[in-house]
């Protein structure tokens, strides 16, 4: 015998034979397994496009395909042709979705399918609109530039198995990540699939996450499943390492030439020479920087920056003052010392 549930909620289970005539059959009504118990939903999460717009902004946009599978025993009990897809019942029940974040599903909804190798099962393929997501907002707002440019951010997506209408809860429906390959294909698990590139421009998909969770509705206290998935976008610091953090640290390398200019008669040059590294840091610095979002804070290139101004300040603060004190005339109030000439003394 095989149960079906007219209603997902009233309770009311009607036991048929496993024998079906397919007029009578209302496949609208979720199907219960033959040992009773919930129906259970597999899903497959497929990345079709990940593109960051940075022209006004950075804006995430990525397409899904979400990919369920469920067993429907009505179809083999009404003999049903599973080869044959315009056999394929209109109104055959499907998996209900609703509230969907950060995404909206395609307005073209595709039939549900059979799976051939597997007589009995259904599979059902949803795309999603192209999302545009502001990165900014994402991974804990602006905050996540402090750590520019090795700042990263975390997207989630999810939607409910439910609706406003059928109302099935978890008693109704599981849902897991649990998808697999028929046995005659090795029977391998199918959690998800990235079909496009992972890398766009300075920015790098670097993990996906995703499960199945719950929540309860304040009002009735029914529990409901919950998929949901996650992107983590990392940003790529190369440009930024080799046009900002690599030039600093030679202008900085190179401001300790200056040690080898004579600090009485060559103090001018030495100036000028700091003068022009700290020119060259100031020009890095409005380079890199002005692609980075206006906030209010120091991010770690600002402070990388900001140490190699002030190497070049202190070592113009040293200069100066050891002109000023070594080379004067007069050391401590003592008497004038000629120190090319205590240079030249014999032994």
């Amino acid at each position: 015998m095989t149960k079906v549930v007219p209603s997902a909620n009233d309770g009311a289970e009607q036991a048929v034979p496993k024998t079906l005539d397919p007029a009578t059959v209302n496949w609208s009504d979720r199907p219960v397994p033959a040992d009773g118990g919930v129906t259970r939903v597999s899903v497959e999460l497929n990345v079709q496009e990940f593109k960051v717009d940075t022209h006004n902004g950075e804006f995430l946009q990525a397409t899904f395909w979400v990919v369920l599978e469920w067993e429907d025993p009505r179809l083999l009990a009404a003999g049903i042709d599973t080869s044959d897809p315009s056999a394929m019942p209109k109104d055959i029940w499907r998996p209900a979705a609703c509230f969907p974040t950060n995404f909206a599903w395609a307005d073209d909804e595709p039939p549900v399918t059979f799976l051939s190798l597997a007589p009995g099962r259904l599979m059902w393929w949803r795309q999603t609109k192209p999302t545009h997501v502001d990165i900014s907002s994402a991974g804990g707002g602006e905050e996540r530039f402090r750590s520019f440019p090795f700042d990263s951010a975390r997207i989630d997506w999810l939607f409910c198995m439910s609706d406003e209408v059928k109302l099935e809860t978890d008693v109704d429906i599981e849902l897991d990540f649990d998808r697999r390959n028929v046995k005659s294909q090795g029977g391998e698990l199918r959690q998800m699939e990235w079909v496009g590139q992972r890398r766009q421009g300075e920015f790098v998909c670097t993990a996906v996450t995703f499960g199945v969770f719950k929540h309860s509705s304040p009002n009735t206290g029914l529990v409901y499943r919950d998929c949901i998935w996650s992107l983590h976008v990392q940003r790529d610091p190369t440009y930024y390492i080799f046009k900002g953090a690599v030039p600093i640290y030679v202008i900085v390398a190179f401001a300790f030439f200056q040690f080898a200019m004579d600090v009485d008669a060559q103090l001018t040059e030495r100036l000028n020479f700091l003068v022009a590294l700290m020119l060259s840091s100031f020009a890095i610095q409005w380079t890199v920087t002005d692609r980075l979002p206006r906030v209010p804070f120091v991010t770690a290139l600002d402070r990388l920056i900001f140490a190699s101004l002030l190497a070049l300040f202190m070592m113009a603060l040293g200069s100066v003052v050891t002109n000023q004190v070594v080379c004067s005339g007069r050391l401590g109030g003592g008497d004038y010392v000629d120190i090319k000439k205590n240079r030249t003394w014999g032994r």
